[in-house]
């Protein structure tokens, strides 16, 4: 069963691992550099964590992966939250008593989007990477209308696509048709206004849009599944996104950073 976070604080009260203890003094801020489209939960998380504590607050930054893989190395961030397999350990590892940690703090699932008009409700794995990388032009080639296919995105190193291209595409790039935008409620907004669009968004941005959700399926003998919570929590969508913090463990707020790890992952975070 998990601890609440009240019960995390008052184990390092006991311990004599107070905040103004563990080199953490009052007024100092805990730094986090989130991938930008958690951010906002990150930054709720924060605020609860800060509301426990006098001493404790946390200031998070919404941005790319790179960016927050830099800032990580540098010192500027004390924790990094991102998607699984984005932190690319050997641009810090030359950093100056740097010593790697992470932990799982929650997932997501990617969903894929089309026109709510559109007659097609499911792809398998293949198919949803061939389409993205331009193979598929029209919809009539994966069993659906006479109509060209229309492409949207997010920018180049936004968390969501980097984790298309690394998922999907094992580095290789999208087809260059792609419409790019800078968030997943404009992808939302544009999605229903042509009839042969599709794109990628976080599933937990669906409530109330005007989209059809296809059911992914691992490949043409599994069965489609839905991006609901559950189905995530259990991993048997094809497109489940881990996040991970990452810290130094050289660093002397260990254990601030901990109990605000901890809350994270009690939170579920991506899921809200």
């Amino acid at each position: 069963m998990r601890s609440n976070w009240r019960g995390v604080f008052a184990f390092l009260v006991i311990l004599g691992l107070g905040l103004t203890s563990t080199g953490f003094s009052a007024g100092e801020a805990l730094r986090v550099y989130s991938v930008k489209n958690v951010s906002a939960e990150v930054d709720r998380v924060g605020k609860e964590f800060a509301a426990h504590s006098t001493d404790a607050t946390v200031v998070v930054t919404g941005g790319t992966p790179p960016a927050g893989v830099e800032a990580l190395g540098a010192g500027y961030s004390d924790i990094l939250i991102c998607p699984e397999g984005q932190l690319d350990a050997t641009k810090i590892s030359a950093a100056d008593g740097f010593k790697l940690d992470r932990s799982s703090v929650g997932s997501y699932g990617m969903a894929i989007v089309v026109s709510p008009r559109l007659p097609v409700s499911q792809l398998t794995l293949d198919e949803v990477r061939k389409l993205f990388a331009g193979g598929f032009t029209n919809w009539s080639q994966l069993g659906g209308p006479n109509a060209p296919i229309e492409i949207f995105g997010r920018e180049p190193d936004a968390g969501a696509t980097v984790y298309m291209r690394t998922r999907l595409f094992r580095g290789a790039s999208m087809t260059p048709a792609v419409r790019v935008l800078s968030l997943d409620r404009q992808v939302l907004e544009e999605i229903p206004k042509w009839a042969g669009s599709v794109g990628y968004v976080r599933a937990n941005r669906l409530a109330d849009a005007n989209v059809k959700v296809i059911a992914l399926k691992k490949d043409a003998g599994s069965p489609a599944v839905q991006p609901n919570p559950e189905n995530v929590r259990n991993r048997s969508y094809p497109l489940t996104v881990t996040l991970e913090a990452h810290w130094n463990a050289s660093s002397d707020k260990v254990p601030i950073i901990r109990a605000f790890v901890d809350l994270c992952r009690q939170k579920d975070l991506g899921l809200n």
